[in-house]
């Protein structure tokens, strides 16, 4: 692997990273005992490694603004999904949806 492909792997790694923790703001609040404890420190420490990531691209435009786009594509993608899951619960049959529970 080139240094290019692995810098490409990195800020797609650091852009998911960061598009989980923006997804998991719709759950603060919503767990219980361990899980609300793991939960926590998961995003804690993914924000930390997103900021570290951040942190080494400052001076870098390009670095910069190519790790925003494949954020924003991360982004774009959690909303299309989640309009087509919640399309799919309005229309399963029984009112039957995927229920996870905290």
């Amino acid at each position: 692997m080139t240094e290019q492909e692995l810098s490409t792997e990195r800020l797609i790694f650091a852009a998911l990273l960061k598009a989980a923790t923006e997804q998991a703001t719709y759950l603060t609040g919503t767990l219980k005992f361990n899980m609300k404890k793991d939960f926590n420190n998961m995003v804690k420490h993914m924000d930390d490694f997103v900021g570290d990531v951040t942190k080494r691209l400052e001076g870098q435009p390009a670095g910069v603004e190519y790790f925003e786009k494949i954020t924003d594509i991360y982004h774009n993608f959690n909303i299309d999904l989640r309009r087509k899951l919640n399309d799919e619960y309005k229309n399963a049959p029984n009112g039957k949806s995927l229920q996870p529970t905290g």
